[in-house]
């Protein structure tokens, strides 16, 4: 091959590299970051964005003064949204407040679309649909004044939201807020919904009724509310409250959810793929890697299950949140009043940040910062900044310069010496 060539390619090849991760792997760098709770409509918490250059300091904190009854969400610009007793916050990347968007009723989890639209609703039954600016694009009213404060799921131009007092599921026209139906499928409280790679709407119940059983996961058609299945567990102690987790859904399209102390591995019929017992009773949904790992936060610990089930290894803490998963293997969970970051691979807590608060579920930003709520309304921005995978256009003019130069270099030198 000829050198030149041989130059051109190698610093192609460079450019490529130098390219952010996020634009070669999504295509955009548009898209926002976290949307949902728990990353996506699949409430996967995983993430591709990588975190090793978070050194888990605390950046930045910022009080909203009362409970907040959310996780974060943060949309491409890097602002960051989330639910309290008063409305809808929106925070910018330094920790300075946007705007509030007040509503009658408690706020619940905000969910961000493809044109950074915040959806959202209230415990006294209120449903929003407002601008990246604050303001309202529509409204809606429950006339029952049903709660309507899970996280919104949005597919093929409709929001799907569950009640979380009442076995309810709504859908709304996510162009206007037209309510097109509502179902009542349970008398116990649904869980969050979730979106299955066959555009099933999922959803489970639970007890909260001392020692009486009951609890099962929900398969919906999405243009009608049609229950496809419903999936009951054995019963396996009803001495105790029986918990569910929100269902999540891994890339293959199993459908994980967790009852009491067992975990369960479902197809979209409602067939039992596998089942686990873990020792312990776990209150949060898990999250679940490209692999199929499952991640399980519970009172007690980490426990980490294979996609087969089988338990890999575990971590004791207190009262593990939903964890969080970045794509360069490592773990962030709230526990013991403090944010883990653990590297999956040596199974180490490469670092903690003390919040002395019981915190929400963590949300990951582009450049690797990460964002968690206490439940007494502050939300924390830890670790500096990291290097940014962006890249300005001059910087790759100025590679292509450079190459180009090179490349007459040696053309003119060819010309010159022909030996060379």
């Amino acid at each position: 091959m000829k050198k030149q060539y041989l130059i051109v390619i190698i610093c192609m090849l460079f450019m490529v590299a130098s390219i952010p991760q996020d634009i070669v792997s999504s295509g955009s760098i548009t898209k926002s970051p976290w949307p949902a709770f728990s990353k996506d409509y699949q409430q996967t918490g995983y993430t591709d964005i990588q975190i090793a250059g978070n050194d888990g300091k605390i950046t930045w904190m910022y009080d909203v003064g009362d409970r907040v009854y959310s996780s974060p969400v943060i949309d491409s610009e890097g602002n960051v949204y989330f639910g309290a007793q008063d409305g809808l916050y929106s925070i910018n990347k330094e920790g300075i407040l946007n705007w509030i968007f007040k509503t009658d009723g408690i706020s619940g989890y905000p969910t961000i679309d493809e044109n950074n639209h915040i959806y959202f609703g209230t415990h006294l039954g209120e449903m929003y649909s407002i601008s990246p600016e604050g303001e309202e694009i529509w409204g809606f009213q429950e006339p029952n004044y049903t709660p309507l404060s899970s996280p919104p799921v949005i597919y093929d131009g409709y929001v799907y939201i569950v009640s979380p007092i009442r076995g309810e599921l709504f859908s709304f026209d996510k162009s206007n807020g037209a309510k097109q139906w509502n179902i009542y499928f349970h008398p116990q409280p649904p869980s969050f919904p979730a979106l299955g790679k066959d555009g099933l709407i999922y959803s489970s119940t639970s007890s909260t009724y001392g020692t009486h059983y009951t609890g099962s996961t929900y398969a919906f058609y999405p243009t009608n509310g049609t229950i496809k299945f419903e999936f009951t567990p054995e019963k396996h102690d009803e001495t105790i409250t029986y918990f569910s987790t929100h269902p999540i859904i891994a890339s293959d399209g199993s459908i994980y959810v967790g009852f009491q102390n067992h975990i369960y591995s479902l197809n979209n019929k409602g067939d039992i793929i596998w089942k686990t017992q873990i020792e312990q009773i776990t209150y949060h949904s898990p999250s679940v890697d490209i692999d199929g790992n499952l991640f399980v936060g519970t009172e007690n610990g980490l426990v980490v299950l294979s996609s087969e089930g089988e338990e890999l290894w575990n971590i004791e803490m207190k009262n593990v949140s939903t964890p969080a998963l970045s794509g360069d293997g490592y773990v962030v969970i709230g526990a013991d009043k403090s944010v883990y970051a653990i590297n999956t691979i040596t199974r180490e807590i490469v670092w903690k940040s003390e919040i002395n608060n019981d915190i929400t579920s963590p949300a990951i930003d582009v450049d690797g910062s990460i964002y968690v709520l206490t439940k007494d309304g502050v939300l924390y921005a830890i670790g500096e900044e990291v290097e940014t995978r962006r890249i300005p256009f001059l910087t790759i003019s100025t590679y292509f310069v450079i190459c180009m130069v090179v490349v007459l270099y040696y053309h003119r030198k060819k010309e010159g010496d022909p030996h060379t």
